[in-house]
């Protein structure tokens, strides 16, 4: 159970607010609206690009000596541990992601006020033959936006297309970010990318989406699978039929929106873990022996738990040898991606709210349940430590400063304060979609 003083206070506040409506708690409630991509004004985008592009190459002490204290510098969070035990594969994926949306939003606002919020990438909206801005400018493979979804092979498919082209990752020097030593040092070839990670182009890397292809065969047709292969533990999907199509030559990633709406209803997904399920293979994969994964997988449901996972696979791809992964695929440091990364799972959180919202239209004590967020490992026995409600969340590198209210433990926010603090009618954001 969370402290019982906030908790008190956390359920007065939502009593009143679905009593009285959620602007007329304590003043009108304005949150930020976040839009998708393509529907931000010209002046929002250059906004954005400017934001993210200065938090690429100014540190976060210079730069909160310029902007204010909630600059953070880009460079440093992907130095931090956080995408590990403490960021993925559990209760805390979207804790988690929304803290570090909310810190990265915040650090854009302090740069660039000409943007009014984060916007969201809609991965729908792209589908071959159906997607609203599928072979048009405003596809996100684009020039404007993320370049071509493939790298260039004369590079070794590193990325010299979109508006961060030729961006190099960084390396990891431990001077600079000595406070992490003892959890991570960089890739084997001294990058900010997986520690097992091969891939020596100093460039962002997109490996071909057929060389995807052909690994998920390989995995699925040998006994275990291909060892070798981030995805091999993994329950056998199907990928290469439901959620790519082959155009040209070239392999481009297809995501029903059935799919992404199917993962809103909460009288099929009722508790946070089940929503959790719908979304990430990977944390679907390392669920207790209780849960039945079948009821999440292809062919039980016509699809498979890829809306987290199928981005990051078809963006990054795979070298087929030597471990040797792209960036959008290496979950430790997909942030290398600078513009696909935050929008990508801004799309998950906007799938989170609307299935929060959802499940306390249905039942309005959820919010007093923190959604079934698990707070034991006897609810959750595979959970790593530091994951369940009342941790600290991400203790190697928390969050301080993300909400207006000081976190009630000095070490940093909990679980449970991330979920209290972005209730519905609460949030400091909401997404267009939920208006």
């Amino acid at each position: 159970m969370a402290p019982a003083l906030p908790q008190r206070a956390a359920c007065a506040a939502m009593l009143l607010i679905m009593l009285l409506g959620p602007g007329t708690a304590a003043g009108a409630y304005k949150p930020r609206i976040r839009k998708e991509l393509r529907s931000l004004t010209d002046e929002e985008y250059r906004s954005l690009i400017i934001g993210l592009s200065t938090m690429l190459t100014i540190s976060t002490e210079a730069g909160r000596r310029l902007f204010g204290p909630k600059y953070i510098g880009c460079g440093e969070r992907r130095a931090a541990p956080r995408v590990q035990s403490n960021g993925h594969n559990g209760p805390p994926f979207m804790t988690f992601h929304r803290s570090f949306l909310l810190e990265m939003e915040q650090s854009l606002l302090s740069v660039g006020p000409g943007l009014k919020a984060l916007p969201y990438w809609d991965i729908t909206l792209d589908n071959p033959g159906t997607g609203k801005y599928f072979g048009t400018p405003k596809t996100i493979f684009s020039e404007k936006y993320a370049g071509q979804n493939d790298g260039d092979p004369i590079v070794g498919s590193g990325v010299t297309t979109g508006v961060f082209a030729w961006r190099q990752v960084n390396r990891f020097i431990p001077a600079q970010w000595p406070q992490y030593l003892k959890v991570y040092n960089g890739s084997t070839a001294g990058f900010t990318r997986g520690p097992t990670n091969t891939n020596a182009n100093p460039l962002v890397t997109r490996f071909p989406t057929q060389n995807l292809v052909k690994a998920l065969k390989q995995a699925a047709d040998q006994p275990g699978g291909n060892t070798s292969l981030p995805f091999a533990k993994l329950p056998k999907v199907a990928f290469d039929m439901d959620y790519v199509v082959n155009q040209n030559g070239q392999v481009l990633l297809r995501y029903p929106v059935a799919n992404y709406q199917r993962c809103l209803d909460p009288k099929t997904y009722k508790t946070w873990m089940e929503w959790n399920f719908c979304l990430d293979i990977t944390i679907l994969a390392t669920a207790p022996k209780t849960v039945d994964k079948g009821k999440y997988l292809w062919p039980q449901v016509g699809t498979t738990a890829l809306l987290h996972a199928a981005p990051h696979w078809t963006t990054g791809g795979v070298g087929l040898k030597n471990n040797s992964i792209g960036d959008m695929f290496d979950v430790s440091t997909s942030p290398n991606e600078p513009l696909l990364f935050p929008l990508h799972h801004a799309n998950l959180d906007r799938s989170a709210m609307m299935w929060q919202a959802a499940a306390t239209k249905q039942d309005p004590s959820m919010p007093f349940k923190y959604w079934h967020y698990p707070a034991s490992k006897a609810e959750y026995p595979t959970a790593n430590d530091g994951v369940l409600l009342n941790d600290v969340l991400c203790s190697n590198a928390p969050f301080k400063t993300i909400f207006s209210s000081p976190p009630a433990n000095p070490k940093g926010y909990t679980h449970w304060e991330v979920l209290y603090y972005t209730r519905p009618g609460a949030s400091p954001y909401i997404y267009d979609s939920m208006l």
